[in-house]
């Protein structure tokens, strides 16, 4: 177990057994669809997180943090924080000590504090662009959890196999595309920073980001432009960062951020499992993206 690891459980286990880490228990249900199998999470109680979030409309809770969340600092400008209302274990939230609108787009210094944490940790890092791109908060922060998501899968993510095949061969920095997947989205290969120290291997990542944006707005217009205003979903391991651009937050009733393309989906009720089995799990991603 890595050091931040251990870090994570133990400030998990304080948190919890002190009330500040209120996890939503869940049961997960696997939906084969093509070559992949989708983790689809219904959530067995949602109250406390929206009576937390009905106090006050404009709360920010990361400003102040609690501090019995607060796991350690992600030089030079984020701190990394537990997600209080988790559903994945050792959910750990990256979040910038000024406030920054989540709307935003990524810095280095973003980059930097993500590669800090996966030196030490193995995991997926995302980000929703925006509300419409499944976030829930306004204070911009990333967010990782350790991999596989299936827990003894040999996978990172379910759509793991299907985005390394897609990147067989690339060149650092040369953008590609996965087959499987029907929406607008790029994939870029990070396997060349994984040595690297974060500064270094955070203005790679930058610069691919950057190529990235431009790519997915040549192909949007004239639907959409990518701006900072443009929502999107960013996700990254130490081998590969992926790009979805949205144009809905919501598929039938059922929001979809970044997790939902790594291939897990949640609900807050087992009829909306049975509207993603119904219509196809790759289906409810491609209405809320735009179709290639």
């Amino acid at each position: 177990m890595s050091k931040l690891l251990e870090r994570i459980s133990t400030v998990s286990h304080q948190a919890r057994a002190s009330g500040h880490l209120l996890s939503l228990p869940t049961e997960i249900h696997r939906v084969e669809e093509g070559e992949f199998k989708f983790l689809v999470r219904v959530l067995g109680n949602l109250r406390r997180k929206m009576e937390s979030k009905a106090k006050d409309p404009n709360f920010n809770p990361f400003l102040p943090y609690e501090k019995e969340l607060f796991v350690g600092d992600a030089p030079p400008c984020h701190a990394l924080l537990l997600n209080k209302f988790n559903v994945v274990d050792n959910h750990l939230l990256i979040v910038t000590k000024e406030f920054e609108d989540q709307s935003s787009l990524l810095t280095k210094h973003d980059f930097e504090a993500m590669w800090s944490v996966l030196k030490d940790l193995d995991g997926l890092a995302f980000y929703n662009g925006g509300q419409i791109a499944g976030a829930s908060q306004r204070h911009k922060h990333l967010q990782v959890v350790p991999t596989p998501l299936d827990v003894g899968s040999s996978m990172k993510t379910p759509f793991d196999k299907a985005i390394c095949r897609s990147l067989e061969g690339a060149q650092p920095g040369e953008i590609r595309y996965c087959e499987a997947f029907p929406f607008v989205h790029t994939l870029i290969s990070t396997t060349d920073c994984q040595d690297l120290q974060p500064t270094k291997a955070a203005e790679l990542s930058f610069e691919r980001y950057v190529s990235c944006l431009a790519e997915l707005s040549n192909d949007l217009m004239p639907s959409a432009a990518m701006t900072s205003h443009m929502p999107y979903n960013m996700l990254a391991t130490r081998d590969w960062m992926f790009m979805v651009p949205r144009k809905e937050e919501c598929f039938d009733g059922i929001s979809m951020n970044s997790l939902a393309f790594a291939g897990g989906i949640f609900v807050p009720r087992y009829e909306l499992l049975e509207r993603v089995r119904r219509n196809g799990p790759m289906a409810c991603l491609t209405a809320v993206c735009f179709q290639r």
